[in-house]
């Protein structure tokens, strides 16, 4: 079993392999609750869209693990937390929450934003979750994964020499309980689904769903977020944009530019 990894520490052996490009996470981690992970110099309804893309998906999370019996008070990873968006998400429907990030900046703005009742934060090397073996329901990831499988994902998506991707999925199976699931979002990838796969059954994992969520160039998209649409209804056109790529976008597909994936993922068999 994995040991906690104390508060405050820092992995300067690890940070590199999972940096962005452009502005640092720590950088990044100051620009908003939701700049900070989406696109720190994006406006606030592009930002506000795709959050509502991310809710739509999280909601999504939540109804296959209630399907498979995740109760309130069930134990939720938020692998890669950044500000704590999806956090303060899961622990306001009454689940206990652990938030892991690699950048001590971001739990700082998470912790700021606040917490819910029964949730917690804690550094990760960017691989390991601070939590026993067989001790959560759900581990929710967004935005996060391809930056273990490749160099540079924002532009060339080429597969790292030695990637952390393999290494994380069997943490996950680790951590989670028989029956567990893994919700991932692959945000502003151009490479197919099945890239994302192999890694994750190979952990023992078997694949539940595979999805389309949000397209970056596509005309829904670009027209619920034209000047016409009130930023304070960005939101809720990304829920119902997610939700009808979901049911009808083919994640297989080829082109059509840079997308958003989600994957479900059972621990054991279906």
């Amino acid at each position: 079993m994995a040991g906690p990894v104390p508060r405050g520490t820092t992995m300067p052996a690890e940070l590199p392999r999972f940096e962005t490009q452009g502005p640092t996470w720590s950088e990044r981690a100051t620009v908003g609750e939701l700049g900070a992970v989406i696109n720190p110099g994006g406006g606030e309804a592009g930002n506000r869209f795709a959050h509502g893309v991310g809710l739509f998906a999280a909601d999504t999370a939540l109804w296959h693990a209630r399907r498979r019996g995740l109760k309130p008070g069930g134990r939720v990873i938020d692998f890669g937390c950044g500000t704590g968006r999806f956090v303060r998400y899961f622990g306001g429907k009454g689940y206990s929450v652990l938030g892991v990030d690699l950048t001590p900046e971001m739990l700082t703005e998470a912790r700021r934003h606040g917490l819910p009742p029964g949730c917690d934060l804690q550094p990760t090397d960017g691989v390991h979750v601070p939590a026993p073996d067989a001790s959560a329901d759900l581990v929710w990831v967004c935005g996060v994964l391809k930056y273990g499988l490749y160099v540079n994902p924002a532009e060339e998506f080429v597969r790292q020499p030695d990637p952390a991707y393999p290494a994380m999925a069997r943490e996950f199976a680790r951590v989670l309980k028989p029956g567990g699931l893994v919700v991932n979002v692959e945000m502003y990838v151009n490479v197919p689904p099945d890239e994302f796969v192999p890694d994750f059954e190979r952990a023992g994992f078997r694949t539940a769903d595979v999805r389309v969520i949000h397209r970056w160039t596509g005309r829904p998209e670009r027209r619920l977020q034209s000047r016409w649409v009130p930023s304070r209804l960005a939101a809720a056109a990304g829920r119902w944009c997610a939700a009808s790529r979901y049911r009808f976008d083919d994640p297989r597909r080829p082109g059509l530019g840079m997308r958003d994936y989600l994957f479900v993922w059972h621990k054991g068999a279906l």
